[in-house]
């Protein structure tokens, strides 16, 4: 039987990390971080098959990826899918269930503890190894039972019946994450109606105010390791053996291979112990979490492992992947551990201090790496270290040691092997004889049309440096809508105010990605900078591809944001979603973050005056952007939906239509705009569709652009279906006379344009028709 180890991913700073088990066909899955779908579906790893998910720790950059892992597989046909992981997996799920909707697929949770650490299906045996950090002494006690045993008075094991009752008690959350028997989370038997009906936890469409919040819970501290084994191996067959016992060929020898004995043409009985070798015990491997120094103690001292030490074992482990926080060093103590299990053990380290970070998303680098060509200003070919460290510069590992990279195999069985040919190759932009330099020599055309456009931005240089605040910048780090996909991100948009901060209008999955690609190494910008003066994320409605970024976003910006605080600005669902997932990872929100709910902005069409009076003082009084006014717009598309318009003082004016129809509410908020940056969902003609959808045309939002007299039109947040490009030319040419249309541009991933920039769009158009006819 084949068996093998997968990484997925590996630290490259916008790829999550994850570990695929593979056994005949049967797949397990090691953590799910923000990002898995996207990366899935660039390296085509098939999820059709993948029963049960493991996660080490309740941390976003574990469970990040969930929502949009559960959501293929439900389009991959999964009947059902187990999450295995430590207290608060279920809670974490649940506080998602105003955006994770429409599952056709089961979902059942098994949440890990000391008395409940062992699973075993017909192919897999795990063993979780449940560590806390040093500085916890007692900690552990407090949480390491589900029920509570050690806890003080109990009260931990009350907490979590309390929340498992109140859960069982939601028909629709129950449907959710339904279960064939009549018991719920965490094995505990209970009636199908314990509690009253809530019937207000939802969705709430009618009024979020009213929802029903998740009872309390405690973070966890606990790190789970999975020491796993796969199924006993049968014996080897010998046909020498068969033979002088008279066995024939074929049938028989199948019979006897599957543990059935025969009887021969002369009437011998042969039994399949007569003709097999003795069956080997199933291979281990072992999964190890370490996310900082304090675990390195309690990790390496653990009992579990002393079983796999090379003294102590037959059945020695063939593969260890150990997941690095990035700090870990890999010094005395750690590496005398890892030398303990034998010098026929593998490691693989998965450590972003360690490993190298190259391109992952090679369709969308290639295109930007072409699209340079045009403007390397506006298009820069992201940021990417195909180096890392090497690691036979740190002393005493064993010798079997690997630094992790996207995609490498390892075989258990039949023989132990590593195996690359999945693996791409790297992209090298600077390498003459690469595969990214090839394929220019098919764009001849292209190319010459972007030589010709070069002069005209030359000689527009001086008009640009006229253009007041000309240096604000918008970048779109993801232009696809609903699910990423090899070309575009999902949505998210960056606005830039020189000296004064940032603004995230939508912050998808994938978003702080995004920006390390396109900040890392940006000598005019730099990614820290965003980071530490982040002043605004805008979530424009609840669905999941429009925020679901904004944790790691929070995460990151912790030590920012020590004297200027972040607004966000969103439906009152999402703050409920943020602080519910913070009793499971503490995200700052009390220090660090000011949340203001989408209505207190919305604009007043009956009383225009009075609301552009009050948001001055209001404005002026939260933000230390230079707005003068901020203020958010319902639309049409789902149930709180907004969109933003931005007022500075400087005088420019963006307007950001999020998802939606064309809407006369935000033409006549968004009047005059600098710039509108409006979703254009599908192509013109498709009028019937977008309207279903309750999306928009590219010709719709051209319109809707010519009727707020937009200066500039921005195109973002188009289907999956144009991949690449989307038909434009003609919703410019049918909407209004020449001297009325806005400059349209079209949004793509990674591009970063300033303001006095924008009049260039006109000048891309003839090169980028040639390079996407």
């Amino acid at each position: 039987m084949k068996s093998y180890l997968q990484l997925i991913g590996t630290p490259s700073g916008d790829a999550a990390v994850g570990v695929m088990a593979v056994f005949e066909g049967r797949r397990y899955l090691f953590n799910v971080g923000e990002g898995t779908q996207r990366l899935c579906i660039e390296q085509k790893v098939r999820l059709n098959k993948l029963s049960h998910v493991f996660f080490t720790r309740i941390n976003w950059d574990c469970v990040g990826g969930v929502a949009g892992m559960m959501l293929s597989l439900s389009d991959a046909g999964n009947k059902s899918i187990c999450l295995h992981g430590g207290r608060n997996l279920t809670h974490m799920l649940a506080a998602a269930r105003h955006f994770v909707f429409k599952m056709l697929t089961q979902v059942d949770t098994n949440e890990l503890n000391e008395a409940n650490s062992q699973f075993c299906d017909d192919t897999l045996s795990v063993e979780a190894v449940i560590v806390y950090p040093s500085s916890s002494e007692g900690y552990d006690a407090a949480v390491s039972s589900a029920f509570g045993n050690k806890a003080p008075n109990g009260s931990a094991g009350r907490m979590q019946l309390e929340e498992a009752l109140f859960l069982r008690s939601v028909p629709r959350l129950y449907n959710l994450f339904p279960n064939k028997s009549d018991t719920f989370y965490c094995a505990l038997a209970l009636p199908l109606a314990v509690l009253p009906v809530q019937e207000n936890i939802y969705r709430a469409r009618r009024n979020h105010n009213e929802v029903t919040r998740l009872p309390s819970t405690k973070r966890d501290l606990a790190v789970t390791s999975y020491i796993c084994q796969g199924p006993t191996l049968k014996g080897k067959f010998f046909p020498h053996k068969a033979e002088p016992l008279e066995v024939n060929p074929g049938r028989d020898y199948g019979l006897l291979y599957n543990g059935t004995a025969i009887k021969t043409a002369s009437g011998r009985v042969v039994l399949p112990h007569q003709v097999m070798g003795p069956d080997r015990p199933g291979s281990f491997f072992v999964i190890v979490d370490c996310p900082t120094e304090e675990y390195i103690y309690s990790l390496t001292k653990n009992d579990k492992f002393m079983p796999h030490y090379s003294w102590n074992t037959n059945n020695p482990i063939k593969v260890m992947v150990h997941l690095l926080g990035p700090r870990i060093e890999l010094g005395n103590e750690y590496v005398n551990w890892m030398r303990a299990f034998g010098i026929s053990t593998q490691h693989i380290i998965v450590s972003p201090k360690y490993n190298p970070r190259p391109i992952v998303f090679q369709g969308s680098a290639k295109a930007l790496h072409r699209l340079s060509f045009l403007d390397s200003n506006v298009f820069k070919v992201p940021y990417y270290d195909n180096k890392g460290i090497d690691l036979s510069t740190v002393p005493g590992l064993p010798p079997s040691t690997l630094n992790g990279a996207n995609m490498l195999i390892v075989e258990m069985d039949p023989k132990m092997k590593v195996e690359r040919s999945e693996q791409k190759i790297d992209f090298d932009h600077n390498d003459p004889n690469g595969f990214v330099v090839e394929g220019l020599s098919k764009l001849e055309t292209y190319l010459s049309l972007c030589e010709k456009t070069k002069p005209q931005i030359v000689d527009t240089l001086t008009v640009e440096e006229e253009v007041k605040s000309g240096d604000v910048r918008i970048t779109t780090l993801g232009t696809g809508a609903a699910l990423p996909s090899r070309y575009r991100n999902v949505s998210s948009t960056l606005i830039s105010i020189p000296d004064k901060g940032h603004i995230l209008l939508d912050a998808g999955e994938g978003t702080y990605g995004q920006l390390f690609r396109r900040f890392e190494d940006d000598p005019e910008l730099s990614l820290e900078d965003i980071i530490m003066n982040l002043r605004m994320i805008f979530v424009s409605h609840m669905h999941a591809d429009h925020h679901l970024g904004v944790s790691s976003i929070l995460l990151y910006a912790e030590k920012g944001l020590e004297l200027e605080p972040l607004h966000v600005v969103a439906p009152q669902l999402y703050r409920i979603w943020l602080e519910e997932y913070n009793e499971c990872e503490d995200m700052n929100l009390e220090r660090q973050v000011k949340f203001i709910v989408s209505d207190t902005l919305l604009w007043n069409r009956h009383h225009e005056a009075a609301y552009k009076s009050a948001m001055d003082e209001y404005v002026v009084q939260r933000f230390t952007l230079g707005l003068a006014i901020a203020g958010t717009v319902q639309v049409i598309h789902c149930p709180y939906a907004f969109a933003l318009s931005l007022t500075h003082t400087d005088g420019w004016k963006i307007v950001f239509s999020g998802d939606c129809r064309p809407s006369q509410d935000l033409i006549q908020v968004g009047r005059n705009a600098t710039v509108l940056i409006h979703e254009a969902t599908f192509d013109s003609g498709m009028e019937h569709e977008a309207e279903d959808r309750r999306h928009s045309t590219t010709s719709e939002a051209v319109s809707v652009a010519n009727r707020m007299q937009a200066r500039y039109v921005l195109l973002t947040h188009f289907s999956q279906r144009y991949p690449k490009i989307p038909v434009f030319e003609d919703a410019v040419e049918q909407n209004a006379p020449d001297n009325e249309v806005p400059i349209v541009g079209i949004a793509f991933d990674l591009m970063s344009i300033k303001l006095k920039q924008l009049r260039r769009l006109p000048m891309f158009i003839p090169a980028l028709k040639e390079l996407y006819p």
